[in-house]
């Protein structure tokens, strides 16, 4: 789990397909790291807490695969990390069949959520193939929820919105 422009991201896929890597590419951006491989998740004020299960360890830990076990909080300093976070986007990373990527499938169009312990949380698929930057996508994903949530629309909305008003108009 980390926190991208201070909303908190829960990261899901299968094993090395690049949650890690991409968490501490994260971190090196200047995001928060908050816990690796599992997360504790708790109801709390109507709003689901991740954190590290020790949330009293003073270690953030985050297993890189080919280089083994490092500390986030060792290498980057106590402002990479946080102890939790409010959890509002689900990102699960996967492996496309033949390593194609489906044309079709926009960010604009998801109005997809999970539910944990009776609270919704925007969920997000991101494929991923050799070259992606997984990190860029992620903050691009966290930034687009900005703005729909602060402005109640998405973009593919505003543009279909243009059109529409463009057709009454005869232009």
């Amino acid at each position: 789990m980390v926190e991208v422009y201070e909303v908190g991201v829960l990261l899901k896929g299968p094993s090395a397909i690049g949650k890690s890597e991409s968490a501490v590419e994260m971190v090196m951006a200047g995001h928060k790291f908050i816990a690796d491989d599992v997360v504790l998740v708790k109801k709390r004020n109507n709003q689901l807490i991740g954190s590290q299960l020790s949330t009293e360890s003073k270690n953030y830990p985050v297993e890189i695969k080919g280089l083994g076990i490092i500390d986030v909080a060792e290498l980057f300093g106590t402002r990479a990390v946080k102890k939790s976070g409010v959890i509002e986007i689900e990102i699960e990373l996967y492996a496309p069949v033949d390593n194609k990527i489906v044309s079709g499938e926009y960010l604009g169009d998801l109005t997809e959520s999970k539910n944990y312990l009776g609270i919704e949380v925007n969920y997000y698929r991101i494929p991923v193939t050799p070259g992606r930057n997984v990190s860029k996508l992620v903050e691009i994903i966290v930034l687009n929820y900005k703005v729909m949530k602060k402005s109640g629309k998405s973009f593919i909305d505003n543009l279909n919105q243009d059109i529409i008003d463009r057709n009454l108009r005869g232009e």
